[in-house]
């Protein structure tokens, strides 16, 4: 005797198991223009780092907001793919301060390198560290590391935007 197959109960794909949420809205940012960067110089944070880390560019990027700071990231900003490390040191540039998320190396290693030679520009180097000793990731380099401010580590998100803040509370040179 075959198994007698009910509509009402038929596998229908996912649909028929769980109930399927409507997608999140998408959040459009205001692209700006690289000539015209919002708000003061004195208050502006540049905020570097690979963009497979965009989660916590963004984590950052709140703090700054929350700490009364405009920050700059270049995705933020219109520029022809064939310009951007033009655009981005121009960027960098306009800003007192800068913040570089390492823990994957991309653009933001020549970013840096920029800003430390510029005395006005206050850096604020950091990674993920895999435990309470805060080693760097191997993909690191060893020269990053050797770096003047050195990069600190972050076990946690609560931990980075805390270094965050007392980054921004220091007083301007």
């Amino acid at each position: 005797m075959g198994k007698e197959v009910r509509p009402e109960i038929e596998y229908q794909g996912l649909a028929g198991f769980v109930e399927i949420a409507a997608p999140e809205a998408v959040f459009q940012y205001p692209k700006y223009s690289v000539d015209a960067p919002p708000g003061k110089i004195d208050r502006r944070v540049f905020i570097g780092g690979d963009y497979t880390l965009m989660p916590i560019l963004r984590e950052i990027k709140k703090v700054v907001i929350e700490s009364g700071y405009q920050p700059i990231l270049a995705s933020d900003f219109d520029m022809p793919k064939d310009r951007t490390r033009e655009l981005s040191f121009r960027l960098l540039m306009q800003c007192r301060f800068a913040i570089f998320e390492l823990t994957l190396s991309a653009g933001q290693i020549s970013e840096m390198e920029k800003a430390l030679t510029f005395p006005e520009i206050r850096v604020l180097p950091v990674f993920m560290a895999q435990d309470e000793e805060r080693i760097p990731p191997r993909e690191l380099s060893v020269m990053i590391t050797q770096i003047n401010p050195q990069p600190q580590g972050y076990v946690t998100i609560d931990e980075l935007k805390q270094k965050v803040r007392a980054f921004l509370g220091m007083p301007v040179l």
